[in-house]
């Protein structure tokens, strides 16, 4: 509705919402716009038979139902991107600046997200992939949700993320790019099989003999150990935990303590020496609402 369907003539091109009208005016419109919802079938149907207004009532009642859909579809996508551009960040940091410590030293990254967040570990990494990946297709900050017409999902992002920490951001619009330009369409195991053309043209240039299936399983032979000894140290921190706080001290204070310094000295190895997998690390998830 104008400005000069609801004002007054003298008020016609002075006003610019509704509800600068005074109270008597502004019922008038609402009563005038609500009419014209109401008899929207009186005009819409006029003139068809009893057969040909149900058929045309049920198209609109449908159309009707698909834009609805459709808007909160499209709603649902921005809000699920702003959280990953709010949210992604603030994780990245406390991990980095290893700020979950703060009041447990002994408490992982992940624990704390648990605990304090309530994010399982696969949703917590989920995120900040997520952030990484809208940051190098162009679209954190935007809240725009899709790459040439194509909804950003989870499946773009377990693809992504890996190569984008292997080879860094610019990498995501060109395997974007060249899996669109290839398949007609971008799915997760599209960008995978560029990714893998993408290693396979950089180890030919670099003159690098050695087979991707066989590096392949060696990364996954890495993120396997990694894992299972994430698992065995999560277990035993859990497990001294209750024995300490039923007050249960080690049999051998001096074994315990030199035991904790080699746990200690792994894991500033660890520290200072990043492990990546890029090709096949995979976070199983999908985009949850907490």
């Amino acid at each position: 509705m104008t400005t000069a369907e609801v004002a007054l003539p003298s008020q016609a091109g002075e006003l610019s919402s509704v509800d600068q009208l005074d109270p008597e005016e502004r019922a008038k419109v609402q009563r005038r716009r609500a009419t014209r919802v109401l008899r929207q079938p009186e005009q819409q149907l006029a003139g068809l038979s009893s057969a040909e207004q149900l058929a045309e009532c049920e198209r609109l009642i449908l159309e009707a139902d698909r834009e609805r859909e459709e808007s909160l579809r499209e709603a649902r996508e921005r809000t699920v991107a702003a959280f990953f551009d709010k949210a992604g960040p603030y994780l990245m940091w406390v991990r980095e600046h290893e700020l979950y410590r703060l009041d447990d030293p002994a408490r992982t990254f992940e624990a704390w997200a648990r605990k304090t967040l309530g994010y399982k570990s696969s949703h917590t990494y989920l995120i900040m992939d997520a952030v990484e990946v809208r940051a190098g297709l162009g679209l954190a900050g935007s809240e725009d949700y899709k790459v040439s017409g194509i909804p950003l999902n989870t499946g773009h992002v377990r693809a992504l993320a890996p190569a984008i920490r292997s080879a860094g951001a610019e990498v995501a619009p060109k395997m974007w790019g060249e899996t669109l330009a290839r398949e007609g369409k971008v799915t997760e195991v599209g960008l995978r099989e560029t990714w893998r053309r993408m290693a396979s043209e950089a180890s030919e240039e670099s003159n690098k003999s050695f087979e991707l299936a066989d590096l392949a399983a060696e990364r996954r032979a890495v993120n396997d150990a990694l894992d299972s000894m994430a698992k065995q140290l999560d277990g035993i921190v859990e497990r001294i935990a209750g024995l300490t706080a039923a007050g249960v001290a080690p049999s051998d204070p001096a074994a315990a303590e030199k035991a904790v310094k080699r746990i200690k000295a792994a894991g500033r190895w660890l520290s200072g020496n990043k492990v990546y997998v890029p090709e096949d690390t995979v976070v199983e998830a999908e985009v949850v609402e907490n």
